[in-house]
């Protein structure tokens, strides 16, 4: 258990990091469309982002993928901006849940 809170702190550190402004901005985008009265929505939203960039990470660091780091790098503000793209999308989203599976499958 102990290795479950020194990864958990870490893994917020990693993402609250100021030089990692890319995170934030892309939760940002992710919660944009959402009313705070729709907290859980936001928090799956923020769990699948979470889940799936903790299986990317592993990845790599078991060298199952190798993917180029300038590559990633430039995906990075693409992904944010098919994001707030998506967004625009996303209003009518909210009404379908099996769109809205989709949406967090993305994430």
């Amino acid at each position: 258990m102990e290795a479950f809170w020194m990864y958990l702190v870490l893994g917020f550190e990693h993402i609250t990091d100021l030089a990692g402004y890319d995170h934030m901005l892309f939760l940002a985008a992710l919660s944009a469309v959402w009313a705070p009265s729709q907290w859980k929505t936001i928090a799956l939203m923020a769990t699948a982002f979470t889940v799936g960039h903790s299986i990317s990470l592993a990845l790599a660091v078991l060298n199952i993928v190798h993917i180029d780091t300038g590559l990633v790098e430039l995906l990075i503000p693409v992904t944010i901006l098919i994001t707030c793209l998506g967004n625009f999308w996303a209003i009518r989203v909210r009404k379908n849940r099996s769109n809205l599976m989709l949406r967090y499958g993305i994430v």
